[in-house]
């Protein structure tokens, strides 16, 4: 094996300095990009272990994204993921339909319509979507009344073989 690795400078290194936690060595030892990363895993290793408890909270509130304030703000948080249009009709139980009259705010990824939960749920506590509701209550009750003064009976049931 060292013959491959003839232009490598090696430098062994000891089961007890650089593990992966079962015992065995690490497999990137032997390697340039490996003793860099055994060198900075050393210094980081030495850094907690001088650290102060505040210093070592501080660095765990950097390493989850949170603001350094403490406020428990994520600065550089992941962005919500898009939702299907099946998945936000099962969150919300109502039909695909129903998106679509609402007017639910959405986004067109990959010729789809996604969905962000977060803008979703705004848009149905805001005063436009209660207006949009009411607006279509009013059509719902107007199309009822005009159909029952036409005379014109709903058909009720199974049509009828003749």
């Amino acid at each position: 094996m060292r013959g491959d690795l003839a232009g490598v400078a090696w430098k062994p290194v000891r089961r007890d300095k650089l593990a992966d936690g079962k015992g065995r060595t690490c497999r990137f030892a032997h390697t340039e990009e490996g003793m860099k990363m055994a060198d900075a895993t050393s210094d980081l290793l030495a850094a907690v272990l001088a650290a102060t408890p505040d210093r070592k909270a501080m660095a765990l509130r950097v390493l989850r994204g949170e603001d350094g304030g403490g406020n428990g703000e994520k600065k550089n948080a992941l962005p919500e993921r898009f939702v299907t249009q099946r998945e936000m009709v099962k969150m919300l139980g109502v039909s695909a339909i129903s998106l679509w009259r609402w007017k639910v705010p959405g986004h067109e990824l990959g010729g789809r319509r996604r969905f962000r939960v977060s803008e979703v749920l705004a848009y149905l506590e805001s005063p436009e979507f209660k207006a949009r509701a009411e607006e279509l209550k009013e059509k719902r009750k107007e199309m009822r009344s005009a159909f029952s003064e036409s005379g014109v009976r709903r058909p009720r049931g199974r049509p009828c073989a003749v």
